[in-house]
């Protein structure tokens, strides 16, 4: 069971933490793109670690872009 909530889990607690960051490292606008990017690739493959994966590259490549 735990093996199955867990990526649940880490997932709120890395989304809870930069929506609340006082001085976020990337926009706001680029961390939900982000998100979006992260819920999509794991409603489609069903893999948590690919979905951070492709999550934290979309929200390199927007950071890098917008600054």
């Amino acid at each position: 069971m735990l093996n199955r909530e867990l990526p649940l889990c880490v997932m709120v607690i890395l989304v809870t933490h930069s929506l609340s960051a006082s001085s976020p490292a990337s926009p706001l606008g680029a961390q939900i793109v982000a998100l979006a990017a992260v819920a999509l690739s794991y409603l489609r493959w069903r893999n948590a670690l690919l979905s951070m994966i492709v999550g934290l590259a979309v929200l390199a490549m927007l950071t890098r872009f917008i600054h």
